[in-house]
């Protein structure tokens, strides 16, 4: 009996092993790719800019705040980016030219309630009066949220999570708002008229309608959908 336990054991004990050190591993590879960066990225005043994800929430604002386009980690919910020197442990690139940059973040995949293990930071970017930028948010997981912001060329994108969108009055142009998994929330503000094509493949679509029959020719044309989550398009 004592031998059929331990040849019973003996393959767990070997899993256990080879799970640590793969975890080991893994967690060696990850400590090799971030490094202490500044969390604080100043982007100028671009004619577009692209801004991909991969962990935690994105949020996009228009501030009066800064004087140029400002892109931060910062600690979840904050809506202002930390001090200029603060750094974090992440992986941030940025490509092409000062007018067209794309704007890459990465952040540790660890998830822990630990005390000092905490979780992803949020991505604020900040919009400064005066800039009207072409934006592209694309996110792997994590909601994202953008307020404000005067663009006439929006694609907001999550593959995992919520987005949720506030046009301000006196956009125009087109949006592109979707979750593959999440709900799609767009408000605009105003009276203008807006073409609106919204569809899920499992879940709920709500359009004010008038924003489809208020008077004039339509400003802009918004594109919102969800393949499994709600799509709500309101004032």
């Amino acid at each position: 009996m004592r031998t059929a336990t331990i040849a019973t054991a003996l393959p767990l004990v070997g899993l256990l092993v080879v799970g640590l050190l793969a975890a080991s591993l893994i967690a060696r590879q990850e400590g090799a790719r971030f490094t202490d960066v500044p969390a604080v990225v100043m982007l100028g005043a671009p004619e577009s800019l692209t801004l991909r994800s991969d962990l935690g929430t994105v949020r996009v604002l228009a501030s009066p705040a800064v004087t140029e386009v400002t892109a931060a980690l910062v600690e979840p919910g904050q809506t202002q980016p930390p001090a200029a020197d603060e750094l974090v442990r992440a992986s941030i690139s940025v490509t092409g030219d000062a007018a067209h940059p794309a704007l890459e973040i990465a952040q540790p995949g660890r998830i822990s309630t630990l005390p000092g293990q905490a979780g992803p930071r949020d991505v604020l970017l900040l919009i400064p009066a005066g800039q009207a930028p072409d934006l592209t948010v694309l996110a792997d997981l994590g909601d994202v949220e953008i307020s404000g912001v005067p663009t006439e060329h929006l694609e907001a994108r999550t593959d995992t999570g919520d987005v949720a969108v506030q046009l301000p009055s006196g956009a125009q142009g087109t949006a592109d708002v979707t979750a593959d998994l999440g709900d799609v929330t767009v408000r605009i503000a105003g009276d203008a008229t807006w073409e609106v094509e919204a569809t899920t493949d499992l879940g709920d679509v709500r359009v004010d309608p008038a924003i489809r029959s208020a008077e004039g020719t339509p400003v802009g044309t918004l594109r919102a959908r969800s393949d499994l989550g709600d799509v709500t398009v309101s004032r």
